[in-house]
């Protein structure tokens, strides 16, 4: 190995005297960093151990990436009838991105947010508190991962069964795509697309430190191959986290103060496990995944009991795929897909013993179902293409809750359970004709059928029209349905929860006028306006069972939860971004998205989101300095918990990352990176369901440390 040189030895340095002064003193080392590389400069000498030149890339797959999401093939995403985001593998490295939520919150036009339980994402504007994310479709390789108990996983987070490592790009579909994908696509899809069998071997131990302490630790392990024609791929991640130290003022506020300073310690600490697999031969392609979640629960929702162990989720997904596709002709394609799915939630929170309390009750939910589906497309010359599939399911489903007296398990206080085998069957067509050179038509059509739910039609128009060959114009009618979920509709545990059999499926209309000019050779601009008309929105409302106090008389623990259809709205609004490819000198992104209800009350919806993210080698080739960021403007509470405090807003925010990435010179492949997550030490909260109460809002992460090291062959 070359001996480092001066600049090499001075960046060692830097990371060890990080560990020594204060967290934030090396938050600003990395911003001055970055600045200083996003000062325009001249571009050093091309390094000839240099992996990734992204240079010589094609400048259509940085500006103009594929997608698969939209048309279910491969297609440029400017041609695409719809408003797709992409993000690279490379942009995750450049970013650090170690959660699919993370990565998401980047996307210009989406927004994240957590209760304490999980993270979320909302997409332009929707984000229904307590929601766990089941109005947006998360996928890998085009296969679903949500589920119908859909109670406690949000797949955004580390329950993601997949992990980073594994990821080539992740595709992101802005507004309801259900003529494809059904109801689990109401308000986006995200489609998580796999490495390729030639991305060799990549082993990372990552680090976290924040409140001046070492916080959490991950390794990952990345393997791919081709051996005699089987191409291969294995990856394993794990990750544990010692959990923060979190403050909440409505405790320190009560009388007496529980804890001192309302500040809990530790308490979300948790562990996870993802591992991926996948063998090709030939026109067969065989996929596996599983991954667990555990963590404990800093706040007390539900009005449960504060700094209780007992306070914990657990959240377990895993599920196999063969899929056989071949082309019988160079007209005609064959695809068959059949798939096993096994999704756990767990969940369990602690309240007095009984006869004063409840005990310890538990929430377990499970989903298991088997999928089989045929996919037929025909790409004629006259440009034609029509597709047309199928998909069924069946889902074994069962949730259970129950509660015991503590230190004596065999002593019931309350249990309830549902156990509920359904089918489901998805019928979709897709028809796309070229009129010319310059314009596409395309057309859709679902049929969507729920045996304990109803059917639906569910049908999309578009056109996609490319005036000159700098400019893409797309019109867009798309409409989108979600069903209750099998715990919103019928669970009933007779403590916490009261079952709403009459609940209606929650519908959207989308109209979208769309704009792209692609600007020389370095950069895209986008711009687009929009409305969504959104009817019957399930959420959870707090209600007081039959010979329950009255509503004066009663304490929180008097009241239950239930899904109602809550709220229609009407969603209008514009967005604006653009991405830049300009050699090593930048690359990155910034949109801004503005919205308006017509419900200006509506809790968790920001009137405006933007976020941006950049990167530059400029400084030197082997050093990849980033950062980004992300915004949101003041929202409105849950008005259960916002009359209980002083304000019923949150206040705007913005928080800012950064990262530096070396490759280390004669070491080739070996790479270290230290960065900064909320460099800025700014208070980001987001509202909280009334459920939660008296907690009205949970802060975000503080200013976080992060350091690792990669090495690729």
């Amino acid at each position: 190995m070359a001996k480092p040189d001066s600049a090499l030895r001075a960046a060692r340095t830097a990371t060890f005297e990080s560990h020594r002064s204060p967290w934030r003193a090396g938050a600003l080392a990395v911003a001055a960093a970055v600045a200083l590389a996003t000062w325009p400069a001249t571009a050093p000498a091309k390094d000839q151990d240099d992996r990734i030149d992204v240079a010589t890339l094609d400048l259509r797959s940085l500006l103009d990436p594929e997608v698969e999401a939209v048309g279910l093939r491969e297609e440029r995403a400017s041609g695409a009838a719809a408003s797709v985001f992409v993000l690279s593998a490379e942009d995750i490295r450049r970013h650090g991105f170690r959660t699919l939520e993370e990565a998401l919150r980047a996307v210009p036009g989406l927004f994240a947010y957590a209760d304490g339980l999980g993270p979320m994402v909302g997409v332009r504007g929707l984000g229904l508190l307590g929601d766990r994310s089941t109005r947006l479709l998360v996928m890998v390789d085009g296969h679903p991962l949500n589920d119908s108990v859909a109670m406690g996983g949000s797949r955004l987070g580390r329950d993601l069964p997949i992990p980073m490592a594994a990821v080539r790009r992740i595709e992101v579909v802005k507004g309801p795509v259900g003529s494809v994908y059904g109801p689990t696509a109401f308000a986006g899809a995200v489609n998580v697309v796999t490495a390729s069998a030639s991305s060799g071997l990549e082993l990372a131990a990552l680090g976290e430190g924040a409140q001046g302490a070492a916080r959490a630790g991950e390794v990952s392990a990345l393997g791919a191959g081709d051996a005699r024609g089987v191409e291969w791929l294995a990856t394993v991640a794990g990750y544990r986290t010692r959990g923060l130290d979190w403050t909440f003022p409505e405790y320190a506020r009560a009388s007496p103060p529980d804890p001192a300073g309302g500040r809990v310690t530790g308490r979300d600490a948790g562990h996870s496990l993802q591992s991926y697999a996948r063998l090709s031969w030939r026109d067969l392609t065989v996929s596996g995944s599983c991954g667990r979640w555990r963590a404990g629960v800093a706040s007390a929702p539900y009005s449960s009991l504060l700094r209780d162990d007992r306070n914990a989720l657990e959240d377990r997904a895993c599920f196999a795929q063969a899929v056989f596709s071949r082309a019988l002709s160079p007209e005609f394609t064959l695809e068959l897909r059949g798939s096993y799915d096994d999704a756990l939630h767990q969940g369990s929170f602690a309240y007095p013993p009984p006869p004063d309390g409840r005990g310890t009750i538990s929430d377990h939910g499970r989903d298991r179902w088997f999928s089989a589906g045929a996919r037929a497309t025909w790409d004629a010359h006259s440009g034609t293409r029509v597709l047309v599939g199928t998909d069924g399911e069946r889902h074994d489903t069962a949730q259970r809750a129950s509660g015991a007296a503590p230190g004596d398990p065999l002593r019931p206080v309350g249990e309830a359970s549902i156990d509920r085998t359904f089918w489901t069957l998805h019928s979709y067509l897709l028809l796309e004709q070229a009129l010319g050179s310059r314009l596409v038509l395309h057309a859709g059509l679902t049929f969507y059928a729920h045996e304990l739910f109803g059917s639906r039609l569910t049908p999309k128009l578009a056109a996609v029209w490319r005036p000159t060959r700098s400019d893409i114009v797309k019109a867009i009618y798309s409409e989108g349905f979600r069903p209750p979920t099998v715990s919103e509709a019928l669970f009933d545990d007779g403590a916490t929860y009261v079952a709403n059999r009459s609940l209606r499926p929650e519908t959207v209309r989308s109209l979208e006028l769309a704009y792209e000019r692609r600007l020389g050779s370095a950069a895209t601009l986008s711009a687009s306006v929009f409305q969504n008309t959104y009817r019957d929105l399930i959420g959870l409302a707090s209600v007081l069972p039959p010979g329950a106090p009255s509503p004066e008389q009663a304490v929180p623990s008097d009241f239950r939860l239930t899904a109602m259809n809550l709220a229609s709205l009407r969603l209008r609004g514009g967005e604006i971004g653009l991405r830049v490819s300009w050699r090593d000198l930048l690359q990155g992104w910034a949109g801004l998205s503005v919205q308006s209800l017509d419900r200006p009350d509506q809790p968790n919806f920001p009137a405006l989101t933007g976020s941006f993210a950049l990167s530059s080698r400029a400084l030197w080739r082997p050093l990849t300095l980033s950062v980004n960021g992300s915004a949101l403007s003041a929202r409105a509470k849950d008005p259960v918990v916002s009359s209980l405090d002083a304000s019923a807003r949150v206040g705007p925010t913005f928080t800012l990352g950064a990262l530096g990435s070396i490759e280390v010179p004669g070491a080739r492949g070996l790479s270290l990176e230290l960065g900064v997550e909320n460099l800025l030490g700014a208070r980001r909260a987001d509202p909280v369901p009334g459920q939660f109460a008296p907690l009205s809002e949970i802060d975000g992460p503080p200013t976080t440390l992060r350091a690792g090291v990669r090495y690729r062959y």
